[in-house]
């Protein structure tokens, strides 16, 4: 990790001292004036990074939180939203209030749809699978799911009546420009990333000039919802085998 130009993969299994790396890799960023960011995909997860590193707080937290910032902190769909506005025009697909939590729009994760409750309502199940082909990056008309598709028109419609941004678009719709002028990228928990997110990550990485995808593809929790583990399983022509470092446990 002594380059810092182009894409690097750091693998290994739990306790092989991913984050320690990473914690270390910024030390040596910051000591030859590279400006590091670390980014991850969960809250949790970008707060346990956190602890390890001497950053300021705005150079580490989610992938979602730094989109959202680049642009320029829109208004983003809350319950409220979704249980007046919406449900109201749209009572055939209607969304569970508890569908976004009850967190601040800007630091919540679309990581948890919930599928059987009382409150359970007939859109839930298609702005989840909306979510997931945008997440997949399939083009709406290539959808194999007719009400995702109905929905997802709806719904876009519905955005831009309003004014509001979901949790998606703080990846989708945020610049190229790599989040607080960072020249190199730290990906933690890189298995969980989507296509879209990696995507988006490929994108950042191309102004900042490097970047690293740290993780486990078999620690992967959230393929439901997109996660490409290959990116570091199988890191592709874009990864020279000089720039994939695997960690063993001792």
């Amino acid at each position: 990790m002594d380059e810092y130009r182009g894409q690097y993969v750091v693998v290994g299994p739990p306790g092989t001292g991913k984050t320690t790396r990473i914690a270390r890799s910024v030390e040596r960023c910051l000591q030859t004036g590279r400006r590091p960011v670390v980014l991850s995909l969960t809250r949790s997860a970008a707060a346990e990074a956190a602890g390890r590193v001497s950053l300021p707080r705005d150079s580490v937290g989610t992938m979602h939180s730094f989109g959202w910032r680049l642009q320029e902190r829109p208004s983003v769909v809350e319950s409220d939203d979704v249980s007046g506005s919406w449900n109201e025009a749209h009572p055939e697909m209607g969304l569970s209030p508890n569908l976004f939590g009850s967190l601040k729009s800007s630091e919540q994760d679309l990581l948890n749809v919930p599928q059987h409750d009382d409150d359970y309502l007939p859109g839930n199940a298609a702005y989840a699978r909306s979510q997931l082909y945008r997440h997949q990056m399939l083009p709406p008309a290539a959808w194999p799911d007719a009400d995702a598709y109905r929905f997802h028109t709806a719904w876009e419609a519905w955005k831009h009546e309003t004014g509001l941004i979901d949790f998606t678009d703080m990846i989708d719709l945020a610049p190229d420009e790599p989040p607080e002028g960072a020249n190199v990228l730290m990906a933690d928990e890189a298995q969980d990333l989507s296509r879209l997110e990696n995507h988006k990550l490929d994108r950042w990485a191309e102004v900042a000039g490097c970047a690293y995808r740290i993780g486990d593809p078999y620690q992967a929790l959230y393929t439901w919802r997109g996660a490409d583990p290959r990116r570091l399983s199988h890191p592709g022509n874009e990864v020279p085998e000089s720039h994939r470092d695997v960690l063993r446990q001792s």
